[in-house]
């Protein structure tokens, strides 16, 4: 089962949906969550340099790293924070700083925008499972009743490999 979902880092939102997909990956190992960057730099100014930062630690193999302090300090994510919370992620900071100074993740960004505007997007955040568009609040209460029927948590999993 794969989850979709369109976020911006400064969306208080988009914080409580991150929270409960994490609570659900762990849950839910063979669940797959792909993240897209739909940064509303209307809404939130500090938005576009989140999803850059994000991005570029996704280069050193710490997205999730950054993803979580990002979400956890969604209140202010300018330039310095950032990089303090990349500090925190234990990125190679002087690569992170050239990384987010010559745009080396605007593709992947715009990327992801681009697939928003074709998919009607206009707000986040925006969840998709296995294609399907949620039309709900993406609760842990409603993606936990969407995904029940079609994945095995884990106590069931480690139960059935058990007694098989």
């Amino acid at each position: 089962m794969t989850i979709v979902e369109f976020a911006d880092y400064c969306c208080p939102s988009c914080v409580r949906v991150f929270e409960a997909l994490s609570r659900l990956e762990t849950e839910h190992p063979d669940l797959e969550i792909e993240f897209k960057n739909l940064p509303l730099t209307h809404i939130h100014p500090d938005a576009m340099v989140a999803a850059e930062a994000a991005e570029c630690a996704r280069l050193q193999g710490r997205f999730k790293d950054m993803q979580t302090l990002l979400f956890s300090n969604h209140e202010k994510l300018d330039g310095a924070r950032v990089v303090e919370l990349a500090h925190q992620a234990g990125l190679d900071i002087e690569r992170f700083k050239k990384d987010m100074t010559t745009g080396a993740c605007l593709e992947k960004i715009q990327s992801d925008l681009d697939e928003a505007r074709s998919r009607e997007i206009r707000g986040t955040p925006c969840v998709y499972i296995d294609g399907e568009r949620m039309k709900e609040d993406a609760t842990y209460e409603s993606l936990s009743r969407v995904l029940h029927p079609r994945t095995k948590p884990v106590r069931e999993a480690a139960a059935t490999q058990t007694h098989a």
